[in-house]
């Protein structure tokens, strides 16, 4: 994924993780909300990603997922 963006000149303004088999979103979403980003690629399970776009939307975030 990095190396595609970084092919089309494109930034990549955060990257966050979240623990393998968990929900626990918090911190990655802390850095999602900070930076603002317009576009995030999440690459991970079912409900972790589910955990994570409701968590962005609680904090008033929309971008496009």
């Amino acid at each position: 994924m990095e190396r595609a963006v970084k092919k089309r000149n494109l930034p990549i303004v955060a990257l966050a993780t979240v623990e393998r088999n968990t929900v626990n979103v918090g911190d990655a979403v802390k850095i999602m909300v900070k930076a603002d980003a317009t576009a995030i690629v999440m690459i991970s399970a079912y409900k972790s990603c589910a955990a994570f776009i409701r968590e962005m939307q609680i904090n008033g975030k929309f971008p496009l997922f």
